[in-house]
Order: C-alpha cells, then structure tokens, then sequence
C-alpha cells in the first residue's frame, strides 16, 4: 500500500490572528494550506512540520497552530523546531494526542529521521555532534527505506543571502547518509522550491504556508507565487515520488 505523508513548514504564526510576515497575514495563508490539505489529500498518514512554526515564540503561537491544524490532525503529527522556535513551549504544549515532537516517523517499510538543526539564539544551523551521532545510530539499526527531515538546507540553494543562514555542518550529514538506505532530506526554512541530488540523494526544499522568498536573489527579495506545502507518496519496495502543491490566493 502506498503512503502519503504531507510537509508543511515555516508557518511563522503570531500570538495575534492579525500578525503579520513581510506583509503576509500568516494565520490566513495556514488557514488556506489547510484547506487545501483537506480537500485534495485527506487520506494521509502523516504530517511532518519542519520548523519556524512560531515568528514571536509565544505559548499563543503555539496554540494557534494547534487549533489551526486541528481539521487535518486526522492522522499524528510530527514536529521538529527551526530557528524561530521555543523549543520547551513546543515541548510543552505541542506534545500529545498523536501530535509528537523531534520523534522519528515508522510507517510500514519507511522511516522518517527527524533531526534539530537549530543552534539556539542563531538564524542558521548546524546539527551539532550529538544529532549527527543519533543519525549514524538510527542508520546503523534501519531496515526500512529513509528520509531525513531538518529545518536548515544541508547545501547551497543559489540564493546569497539564505546561504548565509543554511546548516553549516551539512558535509558531516553526508558523510553519514552517502550510502542507502537514505532516499531524501527534505528541510524547510528557504520560504522557496530547491530540487537536487547528491550521490543519488535527493535534496528538498519545500515552500513556506505564508510568504515566498525569490529564488537564485543574492539579496532578500519576496516572490509573488502562493504558499504551498509538499506531499510524499511512498510505495513499500522503496520507490516514491514527491509534488508540490500551492494554494489558490485569497
């Protein structure tokens, strides 16, 4: 049986209804991801948010995620934190009825390895000798197909500025993940789509649910295309593909 696992990331909720990310109300455009979600792949088995779910890191943010997510929240939830994080309130108040956070994901013939980029007080990232231990022990053990989850891009995206602020220590992930089983690392955090491989693994960004950042821009610059999320469908021989989707705008 295939499974389809949903990514949404860098939601940037504010404790107010009425907060606002360069412009972008970012409880509105969640709202509308959600929907989307809703109405054309209810059936999922998962849901993975790879960070940056809070602007403000209020206990409010953090509740508003919740009660937003609440129509998709049919299967559990699994939540790792990005640079714009409290990671205790997340722990706090995140944590429990199916919702789960920095949990590796085991779905049939897969696994999902959740990994903290974040380096606290600090808008990049870096695993730190700790996480990229819990990678290599998790690998070491793995007998299913595996897709590595982070917040920071592990590479360049060809956008100076984001570079900037990318996971720093990405060349120790691949030291680790350059033979299979791993598939994929998919991250979040460049509010943008980044596609490519690196000895056969794939490298994904997926766009952020509130504003877009132009891609291949050596200096900040906000792209006019919708918020978008991504969706995985794995097969239980090891194949898979991935798509994203955007929204229709308001």
């Amino acid at each position: 049986m295939t499974l389809k696992v949903v990514q949404l990331t860098d939601t940037h909720l504010f404790g107010s209804p009425d907060g606002e990310q360069k412009g972008v109300n970012t409880y509105q455009t969640l709202r509308l991801v959600v929907n989307d979600v809703a109405a054309h792949h209810p059936d999922f088995d998962a849901l993975i948010l790879t960070g940056d779910l809070s602007q403000d890191e209020t206990p409010e943010s953090y509740e508003a995620l919740k009660k937003l997510l609440s129509p998709i929240h049919t299967a559990p939830i699994y939540a790792i934190p990005g640079n714009h994080e409290d990671v205790e309130l997340m722990n706090t108040l995140l944590r429990g009825e199916d919702f789960f956070v920095l949990r590796d994901i085991r779905l049939s013939t897969w696994r999902i390895i959740m990994l903290n980029s974040r380096v606290p007080g600090r808008v990049y990232g870096r695993l730190g000798a700790e996480q990229v231990t819990r990678l290599k022990d998790s690998l070491r053990d793995a007998t299913e197909h595996v897709i590595v989850a982070m917040h920071h891009p592990p590479v360049l995206v060809d956008s100076a500025w984001i570079d900037a602020s990318r996971c720093f220590d990405g060349d120790e992930l691949f030291a680790v993940i350059d033979d299979p089983p791993v598939k994929a690392v998919v991250c979040g955090h460049v509010h943008q789509v980044f596609e490519t491989t690196r000895n056969g693994v794939a490298i994904l960004s997926t766009p952020s649910t509130c504003v877009q950042f132009k891609p291949d821009a050596d200096d900040f610059a906000i792209d006019e295309v919708t918020p978008g999320y991504r969706v995985f469908e794995l097969d239980p021989d090891g194949s898979w593909s991935t798509r994203v989707h955007r929204v229709t705008p308001m």
